[in-house]
């Protein structure tokens, strides 16, 4: 039987029961991290890049698991919900290890447009003479300014208009889709400065820079944010929404032809094997699925049946069986037999 050491209680904190009793196996790694940091801490305002370099995660897994106790309710901030902006104080992602990472997780998924590097949104909170000045010069930028309030139902300050002109003159989005930027964070609810200047740098990375591209982005958010909806109805999850990590997965599941069913058959899977949530391991049985020619739950069905009988053949013949080589990660590789004693 093991015991804590009874010299290390001189320094203790609290920790609530329901993270043991419910989250020790449904939580990732990263989360429970964060969660415990936080409890450690209590009152001190912590900013995704402060978390992630005392946790030892990339800042996009810190995010995501900041999102997963807010998604919960388990973090609040001052009795209200407790959202990523909150933890992002207002700071946009400054090391470029987000968008870097997240190309290399998906590297070997699908083809993810090329991102080009880009110099990061510094909020700098000019003077009011140097943004007077820049309205001035330009009636794009005074239209942005103008319009941009009105579409985020506030008047902007010093930094939202830094974040705007920083959109307009260094990453080179148009006032227009600067504006489709903007409502698509409004209909969202994301609409803090820093959510806005990382959003904005995700568009010019992807040289979203047209009407058109614009469009097209938020089209295909919006289905990922359909079929995460009816994923929850079939599944149970309890998440609101997914994070943009989860949406590209997503989009990439559904440019290989998969439907929400059979995502939610992936996730059974994924449950069922690891008992947590892992968008990474439904990613590899939907991958496995797909080279396997499976698109529907049925066909998943007739596959693990055809398998069970093959096993169950070889197994009556005297023939070994090769896990291994039969099944891959997910349990629906290519099946392959070997006669005792042959090499």
């Amino acid at each position: 039987m093991f015991n804590v050491n009874p010299a290390l209680y001189g320094s203790v904190f609290a920790v609530p029961s329901v993270l043991t009793d419910k989250y020790l196996k449904l939580a990732s790694p990263a989360a429970i991290k964060v969660l415990l940091l936080i409890l450690r801490n209590p009152g001190e305002d912590f900013t995704v890049e402060e978390l992630s370099k005392r946790i030892g995660y990339c800042k996009a897994d810190t995010l995501d698991a900041v999102e997963y106790w807010a998604s919960e309710n388990v973090l609040v901030k001052n009795g209200t919900a407790f959202t990523s902006e909150t933890v992002e104080s207002g700071k946009p992602d400054d090391s470029g290890v987000n968008a870097q990472n997240k190309s290399e997780h998906r590297a070997s998924c699908v083809a993810v447009p090329e991102k080009r590097p880009l110099p990061e949104i510094k909020i700098a909170k000019p003077t009011l003479e140097q943004i007077s000045k820049r309205m001035e010069e330009s009636g794009d930028v005074l239209r942005l300014m103008s319009e941009s309030q009105s579409i985020l139902g506030r008047t902007i300050g010093f930094d939202m208009q830094s974040t705007l002109l920083m959109l307009y003159d260094t990453y080179g989005l148009s006032v227009e889709v600067i504006f489709m930027l903007l409502e698509f964070c409004v209909h969202q609810s994301r609409s803090s400065t820093a959510y806005v200047a990382k959003l904005g740098k995700v568009w010019a990375e992807k040289e979203i820079n047209t009407v058109e591209l614009a469009a097209d982005y938020i089209e295909k958010s919006t289905e990922a944010e359909k079929t995460f909806s009816v994923l929850r109805e079939l599944t149970g999850m309890s998440t609101p929404r997914p994070t943009q990590k989860q949406t590209e997965y997503i989009l990439s599941w559904r440019a290989l032809g998969f439907e929400a069913p059979m995502i939610a058959r992936a996730y059974d899977e994924m449950a069922e094997r690891t008992g947590k949530i892992s968008f990474n391991y439904m990613d590899k049985i939907l991958l496995n699925w797909h080279t396997a020619g499976y698109k529907t739950p049925e066909d998943v069905e007739n596959g693990e049946r055809l398998f069970r009988e093959k096993k169950q053949a070889v197994k009556q013949k005297g023939t070994s069986f090769s896990i291994d080589e039969a099944i891959s990660d997910a349990g629906m590789g290519v099946v392959k037999y070997k006669k005792k004693g042959v090499k």
